[in-house]
């Protein structure tokens, strides 16, 4: 196209903008007056109820419970840190008798040990009586176990008793699946120290005559434990021999004997112990212990969230510790399975 023709092109166009932009205000200045008039409110309404009613779309919507199933967690976009997650509820088993009789029926309340500082390091020897149908290991020394506040009583009849406190004058009990009912406290046996005595089978005192001290048998052999010895469901007496044993083959125990994985939390997916995946039947870890399932969340109150930084903290600490206590949670309970060093 040359420069004439381009010419004649804008121009031609100039000029039907132009006539149009004249036609436009022709029309407005004819209806000027139309625009002008006010309408009345009769004539809105009018207008207004001529509109035709849009029909509401509906969409296909996924729910957010379905949503977060899927997913397998909760959804927040909102940048705040997740809440801290609820403290273990107490589940009352459907399967469980509430102890209509007082404690003391069941238990005998041998001796406490009180830690001033700690109270959860506080002990409480108890008993079981015939009545309380408990069967305990062997392993068990006079069928005296040890708990410790937050611990429950052991057997069908007493698994809903929990241990609340430890006092120089005895123990407090609560009763899970009857919260209406008050603590119970059951008093320590009182033996009359004034002299020598003797224990009877059935946890009783009677004093002994001093002509017949020297007829009560001692034992002689105090050598330590060959084999590790189950004082109670969650405390043990390390073995010479097993503490041995883990020593050498601590690397074949942790890779042939006992498989783990790091633990996540299902709500922040956060590291949060060490999930023991499988333990293998009559080894070494499960004869102290150590179950599938668990989740190792403390080692004497240092979290761990992986299998290295469990081993670095014992190692570290070899030393510096003769009783180990590990923080374990499986199924939504919570125990802490202590283990004492050989005696020596």
């Amino acid at each position: 196209m040359n420069t004439a023709a381009a010419k004649t092109l804008v121009w031609t166009a100039a000029a039907v903008l132009g006539a149009g932009l004249v036609a436009h205000v022709a029309w407005f200045l004819a209806h000027r007056v139309e625009f002008q008039a006010q309408v009345s409110r009769e004539t809105m309404e009018q207008r207004l109820n001529d509109v035709r009613e849009i029909p509401q779309r509906v969409q296909n919507v996924v729910g957010y419970d379905l949503v977060k199933r899927g997913v397998g967690r909760e959804l927040d976009w909102s940048g705040k840190p997740p809440p801290p997650p609820a403290p273990p509820v107490e589940i009352e088993s459907p399967t469980a008798t509430k102890v209509r009789d007082p404690l003391d029926k069941y238990v005998t309340v041998r001796a406490v040990k009180v830690d001033a500082y700690d109270e959860t390091l506080s002990d409480a020897f108890i008993k079981y009586k015939p009545d309380a149908r408990v069967t305990l290991p062997p392993a068990v020394i006079d069928g005296t176990v040890i708990k410790r506040v937050g611990e429950r009583l052991d057997g069908d009849i007493l698994s809903q008793v929990k241990v609340v406190a430890i006092l120089p004058d005895g123990v407090k009990f609560s009763f899970i699946n009857d919260p209406q009912r008050p603590h119970e406290f059951v008093r320590p046996a009182e033996y009359p120290l004034g002299g020598v005595f003797r224990v009877l089978a059935d946890g009783e005192a009677e004093p002994t005559p001093a002509s017949t001290v020297n007829s009560i048998p001692r034992r002689t052999d105090n050598s330590p434990l060959a084999q590790t010895m189950q004082i109670s469901p969650n405390r043990y007496r390390i073995g010479v021999e097993d503490a041995r044993e883990i020593n050498d083959r601590y690397t074949e125990i942790i890779t042939e004997e006992v498989s783990t994985r790091r633990y996540r939390d299902p709500v922040t997916r956060q590291p949060a112990g060490i999930e023991v995946t499988t333990v293998k039947s009559g080894s070494i870890a499960s004869r102290h212990g150590v179950q599938q399932g668990d989740v190792i969340k403390s080692i004497n109150g240092h979290a761990v969230t992986s299998e290295a930084e469990a081993i670095q903290f014992v190692k570290q600490n070899k030393d510096n510790y003769d009783v180990w206590e590990v923080e374990v949670w499986n199924r939504g309970q919570t125990r802490t399975i202590t283990y004492y060093p050989p005696k020596k």
